[in-house]
């Protein structure tokens, strides 16, 4: 019963030692005890039962039972999550509204806008620098949108390629970098006023209206029409402004009150409104004017005409030659168109008497059996006599009348 106990508790699978070999060492050591041999019988006892334990211990692990599915599996290794990278680096942009200028248009001022965010598009808090052929011109805030507008006048810029760069500084709150952007513009030089001034004549006459000058000014830029006023001004006075038509031309023809006797200095200024961007241009011109050609002025030239030719008595022409009534009366005839009386104390007769004082060119010179023509400045022209002819002198007579017709 008890060894079937033993074996009822035995593990299942587990190997049995056998019985003999427990005997046969108890014999042996019985022996060896006897005999003297004790220690080599012990010696191989143990041996045996090394070899024993290690066979049992061999098939005890062979009957091991097998581990179970739960055991076997081998749970799988968690996956490492890899680092997240935020970018440091904003997003920038910049725009123009257009690549080129004018000096003196200051609608033609190109217009930049500055866009700046965060990688996920969220706007951020910093300012904008911008310079302008490396020149600072501006700084400002970014808007809570993250934009930000500049338009620098034109006098920031030279004429040419202009470098622009616009410096965009994040708020040290933000870790931000700093990022710069750049642009080229380029800017033309001031148009230019191109005013051609020209006039019908150089000189005139007083009291002779159609001796007037004319003037025309047409005003151009780059050959295209103008609009704007042009001035006239004759001797310092202004006389005149009207504006341009849609030709850009403007005449004017002042009258001859505006102008002095002699010399007159004419200057024509052209001014563009202001949407034109040009500024205003002026030319000159001059006029001479000659005083006003009085009767007397006109007698006098007439008989200046015909100094040197002969006397003759009874003569009324050129062709006949002249005695002195005959001289002042075809003189009167041809510069005035007035017939006066043929004989001299007649012309003397039908006329003014004035002082010497107040004698004017023009009139006559009479004393008896004699008369001549007044040529101012204390001088007559008249036909002396024979073998001198028509001269222009010093008055001789020492009382004459002067007669005014």
């Amino acid at each position: 019963m008890s060894t079937t106990s033993l074996d009822a508790a035995r593990p299942r699978g587990a190997v049995r030692p056998p019985r003999t070999r427990h005997a046969a060492v108890a014999m042996t050591l019985t022996a060896a005890l006897a005999g003297g041999t004790l220690v080599a019988g012990a010696q191989s006892a143990v041996a045996d039962e090394a070899t024993t334990t290690s066979d049992e211990s061999t098939a005890t692990e062979t009957a091991t039972p097998e581990p179970t599915a739960t055991e076997t599996a081998t749970p799988e290794p968690t996956p490492t999550e890899e680092p997240v990278v935020v970018s440091t680096t904003p997003d920038v942009s910049m725009s123009k509204s257009r690549h080129t200028g004018r000096k003196g248009q200051g609608h033609t001022r190109p217009k930049y806008t500055v866009s700046a965010t965060t990688a996920d598009g969220e706007a951020f808090a910093g300012r904008v620098r911008l310079y302008v052929k490396g020149t600072k011109v501006a700084v400002k805030q970014l808007d809570a949108d993250g934009t930000i507008h500049f338009r620098p006048g034109l006098g920031k810029y030279d004429v040419g390629r202009n470098g622009v760069r616009a410096v965009v500084a994040p708020a040290a709150a933000t870790g931000l970098d700093q990022v710069t952007k750049n642009r080229t513009v380029r800017i033309k030089p001031k148009a230019r006023t191109n005013l051609y001034v020209s006039m019908s004549r150089k000189q005139a006459t007083k009291g002779k209206s159609h001796t007037r000058p004319k003037y025309t000014a047409k005003v151009r830029k780059w050959g295209e029409p103008v609009t704007g006023w042009v001035r006239l001004i004759v001797a310092g006075d202004k006389v005149a402004v009207k504006k341009t038509n849609s030709n850009g031309v403007v005449r004017f023809r002042p009258g001859l009150g505006k102008y002095d006797v002699g010399g007159n200095r004419i200057r024509v200024v052209a001014v563009p409104v202001r949407g034109e961007g040009l500024k205003k241009t002026t030319r000159h011109r001059n006029v001479r004017v000659a005083p006003k050609v009085t009767r007397g002025d006109k007698v006098v030239r007439v008989a200046n005409s015909y100094v040197g030719h002969r006397y003759s008595y009874g003569g009324t022409s050129p062709a006949t030659g002249f005695d002195c009534s005959g001289f002042t009366s075809y003189v009167y005839k041809k510069a005035t168109g007035k017939t006066l009386p043929r004989s001299s104390s007649a012309q003397a007769s039908m006329g003014k008497r004035v002082s010497r004082s107040n004698a004017k060119k023009g009139d006559l010179v009479y004393s008896p059996g004699h008369i001549g023509i007044y040529a101012g400045n204390g001088r007559i022209i008249e036909a002396a006599r024979p073998g001198v002819g028509v001269v222009k002198r010093t008055i001789w007579q020492s009382n004459p009348q002067f007669i005014r017709i």
